[in-house]
């Protein structure tokens, strides 16, 4: 098992045997930042508040592995050294110690890496005995979203099991902590994931093209402007500042506490609209389970009672790329009639 500090390691790179070594993450990085730092360029750190949270996630994991809502799910975390091997290429030393799995997954003149959360596998029925790579996030804001959602607003994530999934051959078990207004875990949510967001042929379609880019010595245009990026001072157009570049504005003490008054309120606010969605939610979900209660089992139709006018509606929505995966959308209208 290799120990030291397997992970600050770049996100691209030529190895000693003249292959490319990309980390699974990196390939939702822009094709520029990704091209120049190939050609040696070094990349300028994260911002510190970027940086806390990366190091808030990694100190998490085990509080997410260990939460009951992964019993709940029918599944378990396994640990067994020789079961890890049978899907790892090696075993590294984590930062808290712990065994964990390392994958590379080769592409032709390239090697992709990554570093699986966990090894799980089902307990229940005709799941037992079933593999999967996992995953772990702590997220704030994107815990409610669907992973399609959030895997195209964050697209190293959707990178970055696709190259899991390909590397174990194995479904996913995605399982996001939802982050509190202090960074503590307050849930956590656990999906299967049968389809990768991207297949094999798209890593490879993604990885040769890049390598082409970077035996040509071809810096490209930014694909797009993503935060924080490395290269952000070098041609990186609409790039985000940084935090440590924006401009700090000097104010005197009576206006300085008004603006400390109104950004409490802020908070104060937002953090009760967040807790009224959640009420509202389950409001939802139960008029729903009442409305299919009154209608044999199906919740489309109306119920006027007492003054008050509820309308179920149950929709299949159709699927199309991983960006839109099929389902049911289930919601209700509610009018105040007398």
């Amino acid at each position: 098992m290799t120990a030291g500090d397997v992970y600050s390691r770049p996100n691209v790179r030529q190895r000693d045997d003249g292959r490319w070594e990309f980390r699974a993450s990196s390939l939702g990085s822009c094709d520029r930042a990704l091209v120049m730092e190939a050609l040696g360029q070094t990349p300028e750190p994260p911002p510190e508040h970027v940086q806390k949270g990366m190091d808030e996630g990694t100190a998490s994991e085990h509080l997410i592995l260990a939460h009951d809502k992964i019993a709940k799910a029918g599944l378990s975390v396994c640990e067994k050294i020789e079961t890890l091997e049978q899907f790892a290429t090696d075993m590294h030393t984590g930062r808290d110690g712990a065994a964990q799995m390392y994958l590379e997954l080769p592409v032709g003149p390239a090697i992709i890496t990554c570093h699986p959360d966990a090894l799980l596998v089902g307990n229940r029925g005709d799941d037992i005995g079933q593999f999967y790579v996992g995953e772990a996030k702590f997220l704030r804001g994107g815990w409610t979203k669907l992973l399609a959602e959030m895997w195209k607003q964050r697209p190293s994530y959707a990178w970055q099991l696709s190259v899991q999934m390909a590397g174990t051959g194995l479904p996913a078990v995605y399982m996001i902590g939802e982050k509190g207004k202090d960074g503590e875990l307050v849930d956590v949510r656990v999906d299967r994931v049968t389809i990768p967001p991207y297949s094999k042929a798209q890593i490879a379609k993604r990885v040769l093209g890049l390598v082409k880019l970077i035996e040509a010595g071809t810096i490209p245009d930014c694909t797009y402007a993503q935060y924080p990026c490395g290269f952000w001072r070098d041609g990186h157009d609409g790039q985000k500042v940084w935090a440590k570049d924006e401009r700090v504005i000097e104010v005197d003490i009576a206006l300085g506490k008004k603006i400390q008054a109104q950004a409490l309120k802020y908070t104060r606010h937002k953090d009760e609209e967040r807790f009224a969605k959640k009420q509202k939610d389950m409001a939802k979900d139960a008029l729903m389970e009442l409305l299919e209660q009154a209608g044999d089992g199906d919740a489309r139709g109306v119920v006027q009672y007492g003054g008050v006018r509820v309308v179920g509606h149950v929709e299949d929505v159709a699927g199309g790329t991983f960006e839109r995966k099929a389902y049911t959308k289930r919601y209700v209208d509610v009018k105040i009639v007398g």
